[in-house]
């Protein structure tokens, strides 16, 4: 008796240390099933009335009842959950669960019909119970579920050495000291098989988590080989969902972008042929000026998509030279002044009386400029101001574009760097293709330098990026 319980309670305080480490919901069924047959053995073997509650009536009349229905109901739920029929056999696990629930009802009865009436309920319960585990334990053991074997050992261990004590009860006569103690011998092969299931199922999932792992670590690295290798090849992203929508809206917004400013061209010269001898010299320089500004956008937006192709085989050229990054910075402000004035918005630009130098390629920065300070004009509401700012650091010039438009989603301040991709805030305001500010980045890079993204807590986003005074550029 003494090697029968020490085994239980060492077996029990070894899954609730498990259950604490892993929070592994199997463990903890186990954990409670092993209690309460432990409080439901005592009672059986004699020792409780012995030892623990000598003097209780209570205990001595309703511990015994109340133990072996609390240790069936958690004794199918930790079955359940051992052999995780909620996934595998789900209408099967909830009739279990059900089934459970009268094992509860049977301890809420025992006030009202008495210990012996509860008795008669729970016998042929338990014996129906252990019938319907068996088959269901055959049944997944037909399906290959491996914990299904040692379940169905189990129970056959315990059911086995149950029958044999009753057996040799009913017979009469003398009892040997092996059937005495047989039902004895099935529950500690029991729970020594369902410990060994236990630590079988953590050893699957464990190894189950470690392939998983590597399967994710493989994957990762197949698309980021992919994707460096063939960045100007949307096919090859076609396996990623993320990649799909950004192939799908650039190809929307290009063919939109490049159709819209080639209509405009087709129909002001049609129109211009059609009326050329009535029309005066006033409104044909009015028609030409419109196929001109047309075909400076579509030649723009072509430029941009020679450009990625460009950087992305890395054929661009870059001619460095020593100076002021508030020359490009007053060149481009200049160039776009006519577009801020139709909106009525100012660009604030103080040069700094101590900037420093920097190697640069004029006609690229000044690409990166033109790009972001028009984006800034573009979404800014009429009216208002964008401040432009230069700071020197220790090795850095830093560059900041801050304008008063509908700013940027958290979530999406660096994906908005990538090809095709727009912004959500401004997309359907923009119509653009998706590939400006990827250009940026890659020049900005290129010269090895840092552009990104954030929002003003007042409104609108600012637009940064540093350029190195010292490092050698590429």
């Amino acid at each position: 008796m003494g090697v029968f319980y020490g085994f239980i309670i060492a077996i029990l305080l070894y899954s609730l240390f498990i259950f604490v480490s892993l929070r592994e919901k199997s463990y903890l069924f186990y954990t409670l099933y092993l209690s309460s047959f432990l409080i439901y053995q005592l009672n059986s073997d004699g020792f409780g009335y012995l030892y623990l509650w000598p003097e209780s009536k209570w205990m001595i009349q309703y511990s015994a009842i109340i133990g072996w229905n609390m240790t069936l109901f958690l004794y199918l739920l930790f079955s359940l959950s051992f052999l995780n029929t909620k996934i595998i056999i789900p209408k099967i696990n909830r009739l279990f669960q059900i089934y459970a629930g009268l094992f509860i009802v049977n301890i809420l009865l025992l006030p009202v019909i008495g210990v012996l009436q509860v008795c008669k309920i729970t016998a042929p319960l338990q014996l129906a119970l252990f019938f319907l585990l068996i088959l269901m334990s055959v049944y997944l053991m037909i399906k290959r579920i491996r914990l299904a074997y040692y379940y169905f050992i189990a129970v056959c261990f315990l059911m086995g050495g149950s029958l044999i004590t009753n057996l040799l009860v009913l017979k009469g006569g003398h009892i040997s000291y092996f059937a005495k103690y047989s039902i004895h011998y099935g529950i500690l092969l029991e729970i020594l098989i369902l410990a060994f299931g236990l630590s079988d199922r953590l050893t699957t999932m464990r190894k189950d988590k470690e392939r998983a792992a590597i399967m994710a670590i493989k994957t990762e690295q197949k698309l980021l080989k992919t994707k460096a290798e063939n960045l100007n090849t949307l096919i090859l992203k076609k396996e990623a969902e993320q990649a799909n929508r950004f192939k799908s809206e650039f190809l929307a917004n290009v063919s939109h972008e490049l159709r819209t400013p080639m209509q405009s061209i087709l129909g002001w010269s049609k129109l211009a042929i059609e009326r050329m001898d009535v029309l005066g010299k006033d409104k044909l320089k009015e028609y030409f000026s419109d196929i001109s500004a047309s075909g400076d956008r579509l030649l723009s937006q072509i430029n941009e998509l020679l450009d990625t192709a460009k950087l992305e085989k890395g054929q661009v050229d870059y001619t460095f030279k020593h100076g002021l990054l508030s020359d490009s910075i007053k060149l481009v402000i200049q160039e776009l002044v006519v577009l801020a004035r139709d909106k009525q918005i100012t660009v604030d630009f103080s040069p700094p009386t101590n900037e420093l130098l920097v190697e640069i390629d004029y006609s690229r920065i000044s690409q990166v400029l033109t790009n972001l300070l028009a984006n800034a004009i573009k979404f800014s509401e009429k009216n208002t101001d964008i401040q432009i700012e230069i700071k020197c650091e220790k090795k850095y010039i830093e560059c900041s574009l801050q304008d008063n438009g509908p700013g940027i989603a958290a979530n999406e301040k660096e994906i908005i760097f990538e090809q095709f991709v727009q912004s959500s805030s401004t997309s359907s305001i923009n119509g653009g293709t998706g590939l400006g500010l990827a250009i940026c980045k890659e020049i900005i890079e290129a010269h090895n330098g840092k552009i990104w993204a954030e929002n003003n807590p007042e409104g609108g986003s600012t637009f940064n990026f540093m350029l190195p005074y010292e490092a050698e550029v590429k």
